[in-house]
């Protein structure tokens, strides 16, 4: 499976386990917060395996997740 592939799925569980605790909340703007919170999750996910640094996987995601 080539490495977008493994991205796009990573991104998507990501930000789907990202949304789903807040259908549940009480949020004034929910429709974008949701939108936010899933494009971040998703993102994180497509460039963790997508980043070519010499780190482990672990020690890529806390890089791009963080900075």
């Amino acid at each position: 499976m080539s490495r977008i592939k493994i991205g796009i799925i990573a991104g998507l569980a990501f930000g789907i386990i990202d949304i789903i605790p807040m259908f549940f909340m009480d949020i004034p703007d929910r429709h974008l917060a949701i939108a936010g919170a899933f494009i971040n999750r998703f993102s994180i996910g497509f460039l963790i395996p997508n980043t070519p640094l010499p780190l482990p996987g672990w020690a890529t995601g806390l890089l791009i997740a963080y900075c």
